[in-house]
């Protein structure tokens, strides 16, 4: 975990308190002290540094930031306690079993989960493993299901184990978003947009696009992540990404994610600004054939676009190089005579680089799109919204008039 993560119990009587606006009513419901319900919602609201509640003669009623904390939470526990209940069905009628889960246990779960073994979960976290597996077999107690499976190399995760992962996951990524949203983070000041997209939709969208954001909008602390799109697709799933893009055409789970297509730039073919075919006054198909190519090994639309013109035999280039990089592919270009195919957007950002003129028109692209995809029912902050509208609006420049 990047920041320190409320307890779950001070959480859950938290929303307590929302509820019943008085301490007293709250440890009635909760069978909890009054004084333990003071104590935890003045840690609380410590840790966070705002002030959650306005206290009256009358009761407790949330301060501006406290609602908007109360709307991240009630959607954590909605998603946490619906699967513990699913793996637990005895839960439904004992409320203070629920009320013993902790975070402490739940982050142990995913460590194991994720490194697959008490002892790397333990240095990971850099506690004791004693502690680990003590908080793991606690919480497998309290379920009164198996979470996992020892192997001999390794330890997995049961079914259920793999299942509270994934909600607690999301759960923690709601309640970061949480934290977020009010302001409750020193180490991340400034709001956080994390963006899964490879290197060639970076230059050719993103890159406006976070232009033109920073142009209207406070600064915002962005990350992006390159990987295969399905490994892409899972961190989106469990929180761990708030937006992916990608213009691949694998299948996306629809039952799992929000997808909007969005208007990429055409395609074009580019060389270096001496290169020969530039003194020609037209270009023909066969002339591309001569040279040697070089284009980014994720460009699937260029991919898809070449299938089709070799398919009906218009072109049959000597060579084609897939580039790993895009700056690989820039250098192999700037220092030889071969061609490239980019987006024209990306051309506009590179002057070393000379778009070929008059290009046949079996060879000119239209505007196409990738997927923008977010989880289902997420909740994106002011900041995250306002990036997402100002990428819509970049896309839209490229959308056929």
């Amino acid at each position: 975990m990047d920041i320190q993560l409320p307890n779950l119990r001070h959480l859950r009587i938290f929303l307590a308190v929302c509820y019943l606006k008085s301490t007293v009513r709250a440890a009635e419901h909760t069978q909890v002290s009054q004084p333990a319900i003071t104590q935890a919602i003045a840690k609380l609201e410590k840790q966070l540094g705002i002030a959650l509640f306005e206290r009256h003669a009358e009761g407790m009623n949330l301060s501006t930031l406290g609602v908007r904390f109360q709307r991240r939470i009630e959607r954590t526990l909605a998603w946490l306690d619906d699967t513990l209940i699913k793996l637990s069905p005895q839960l439904a009628q004992a409320p203070e079993q629920l009320r013993k889960i902790s975070t402490t246990q739940l982050i142990a779960l995913i460590a194991v989960h994720d490194w697959q073994s008490f002892s790397a979960a333990s240095r990971a976290l850099n506690v004791a493993q004693s502690s680990i597996y003590r908080s793991a077999k606690e919480l497998e107690k309290l379920l009164q299901v198996s979470l996992f499976c020892k192997q001999v190399s390794n330890t997995s995760l049961t079914s259920h184990g793999q299942a509270l992962t994934q909600s607690a996951k999301l759960a923690f990524n709601e309640v970061r978003q949480g934290m977020l949203d009010v302001g409750a983070v020193p180490s991340l000041h400034i709001p956080e947009i994390r963006i899964g997209c490879d290197t060639v939709l970076q230059d050719a969208l993103l890159s406006h696009a976070i232009l033109d954001f920073e142009a209207q909008h406070a600064p915002a602390k962005l990350s992006f992540e390159e990987q295969a799109p399905h490994h892409l697709w899972q961190k989106l799933a469990s929180g761990q990404l708030d937006i992916v893009l990608d213009d691949s055409y694998q299948n996306v789970p629809e039952d799992t994610f929000a997808i909007e297509h969005v208007t990429l730039p055409a395609l074009t073919f580019a060389c270096q600004t001496d290169h020969p075919l530039l003194s020609r006054p037209t270009l023909e198909l066969d002339d591309l054939n001569h040279f040697e190519w070089v284009v980014p090994s994720h460009l699937e639309r260029f991919h898809q676009t070449l299938s089709e013109l070799q398919s009906n035999g218009l072109i049959a280039p000597r060579h084609i190089l897939h580039a790993q990089s895009a700056y690989l592919t820039r250098t192999l270009v700037l220092n030889s005579d071969r061609v490239t195919c980019l987006y024209t957007s990306q051309l506009a950002q590179d002057p070393a680089l000379q778009p070929l003129l008059n290009v046949p028109t079996s060879m000119r692209s239209q505007p196409t799109s990738a997927r923008l995809l977010t989880r289902k029912a997420w909740l994106p902050t002011d900041t995250q919204s306002h990036f997402l509208d100002t990428l819509r609006a970049t896309a839209a420049l490229h959308a056929p008039v």
